[in-house]
């Protein structure tokens, strides 16, 4: 999704999405603290069910956000697959 965030009198468009992510067990602590070093990771949270973490992510636009998947997130050791969700509105 496009958010419009104010900063000190600065429009800003942000695209946000969540990532679902699977990791090989036991190692959901190292993964979360990679993901956190990433500056455009907001949130990281460990989750129970199909996916073992969930991460927020916030970047100017669609193109970056691949990148940052593909070439940065998806290179994290014993990250074994991820699923990329859009955020189509933020809160209302």
């Amino acid at each position: 999704s496009q958010i419009y965030r104010l900063y000190t009198n600065i429009l800003l468009l942000v695209t946000s999405a969540f990532l679902l992510v699977n990791v090989e067990f036991p190692f959901e602590d190292d993964v979360m603290a990679k993901l956190r070093d990433i500056p455009e990771i907001v949130d990281v949270y460990r989750v129970q069910g199909m996916y073992d973490i969930i991460a927020k992510i916030e970047l100017d636009n669609e193109e970056k956000l691949k990148e940052l998947v593909s070439e940065r997130i998806r290179k994290i050791e014993r990250i074994t697959g991820t699923v990329t969700i859009m955020i189509a509105q933020g809160k209302v």
